[in-house]
């Protein structure tokens, strides 16, 4: 009898535990993080929401990323939009979409070395490197992480 109650108790924590987890990644969650932030932090939650979809769903990741890029626009923050373009790199490219990726990649890097900002320019390096070396084009590809 005693165990069985633990047993219950077990599964009651790990049912409670993935209800959390899910509720998370409910889009209604989601968006009511995004309608109360404000901000950088409305920047932030819209990356993480874009974020959070990239593995399930691109149009929905796309939908957050889209949100994000028009405020970082309306920031008139060059590495907010370099930032942006670099997520929807990052969306495409895990969708295997590596020509989309490979377009905002390079519009990032161009921003970022306008700016002399080594940090986002490394990063840049480093994913257009990996475009390149999923496309089995070494030399290319070696060329980026070179320069990252």
């Amino acid at each position: 009898m005693n165990s069985i109650l633990r047993i219950v108790i077990i599964l009651m924590i790990v049912l409670t535990r993935l209800n959390t987890a899910c509720a998370q990644h409910d889009p209604d969650s989601v968006d009511l993080k995004i309608s109360r932030a404000e901000g950088s932090d409305k920047l932030e939650a819209l990356m993480d929401a874009a974020k959070l979809y990239q593995q399930t769903s691109l149009k929905l990741a796309l939908k957050y990323a889209d949100q994000r890029y028009e405020i970082a626009k309306s920031l008139s923050s060059p590495v907010a939009v370099a930032e942006n373009y670099n997520l929807y790199g990052n969306l495409y490219f895990n969708s295997g979409l590596t020509s989309q990726a490979e377009e905002y990649y390079l519009k990032a890097y161009a921003i970022y070395d306008s700016l002399d900002h080594f940090e986002g320019l490394s990063t840049e390096c480093h994913n257009l490197a990996l475009v390149y070396h999923s496309r089995k084009d070494t030399l290319t590809s070696l060329k980026f992480y070179n320069e990252s």
